[in-house]
């Protein structure tokens, strides 16, 4: 078998076993819905349903829905106008992100035209550079957020992804000197 073959022939097996793990019958179909859902509004449902699931099942859902903030940062950084942010998920960033760039590009451009107007139009508006400049400010402001919002939301999203699964909850392990003998006691905590 040609090795293209064998990579088309191994996606679509993967694809099948997915399919079939994340069926809606399954406990871990139900959590998948949930999340694709919204993570945030479910997150109690989530917790309460992801009881059940084994450790690998956990790491399986938080590895598909765990959210990386390289790309959209470059396409916030790049292309503007929320992409990025609308890339990831994040309405609300999108959302601002959006209204900033239009703005940071309208106020030039009316600038621009008020000078224009100035100098060949029947109508005086002596604020045409103070316009332009207001934008340029607009534009860098919202590139500042367009740059941060990608991983300020991938670290909100994943905490909250991991706390409501319940993924890499392990024991943990101290020693502390005791005061009743002459030596140290081992205290192990779990969290609930």
């Amino acid at each position: 078998m040609e090795e293209w073959h064998k990579k088309i022939f191994c996606g679509v097996l993967l694809w099948f076993l997915a399919a079939s793990a994340f069926g809606a019958d399954s406990e871990i179909g139900k959590v998948s819905d949930l999340i694709q859902e919204d993570l945030f509004q479910n997150a109690e449902r989530i917790e309460e349903a992801s009881g059940t699931l084994t450790d690998m099942e956990r790491f399986t859902l938080y590895s598909r829905f765990e959210k990386d903030a390289r790309l959209p940062f470059v396409m916030n950084l790049a292309i503007g106008f929320g992409l990025g942010s609308f890339v990831q998920g994040d309405t609300n960033g999108a959302v601002v992100a959006l209204i900033g760039d239009v703005v940071g590009v309208a106020l030039p451009l009316l600038g621009y035209a008020c000078l224009m107007q100035n100098n060949y139009g029947y109508w005086n508006f002596p604020y045409g550079n103070e316009v332009i400049y207001t934008g340029f400010a607009v534009i860098g402001v919202t590139r500042i957020f367009e740059s941060i919002r990608p991983f300020s939301y991938a670290r909100r999203y994943n905490t909250t992804l991991r706390k409501t699964l319940r993924y890499g909850e392990v024991p943990s392990l101290s020693l502390i000197p005791s005061s009743n003998t002459n030596g140290v006691t081992l205290a192990i905590r779990y969290p609930l």
